[in-house]
């Protein structure tokens, strides 16, 4: 798909459709998957209902400094 053609400026606009590879870029989401992967591993290989009480604990406990 070509930058210039017709659908081209609307990818662009839309999801930041770039023909050149930007090595920030590249690098920028190897940092966040770097970041992000471990804790959605560890979200997700947790039982529902710890997740539910951890989620609780740190709601609670950050409510209790404004109170």
């Amino acid at each position: 798909m070509h930058h210039k053609g017709a659908i081209g400026p609307v990818f662009a606009a839309m999801f930041g459709y770039s023909t050149s590879s930007e090595w920030d870029r590249v690098i920028f989401h190897l940092a966040y998957l770097v970041v992000v992967l471990p804790l959605v591993i560890k979200v997700y290989s947790l039982k529902f209902g710890d997740f539910v009480g951890r989620v609780f604990w740190f709601w609670r406990s950050k409510r209790r400094k404004y109170l």
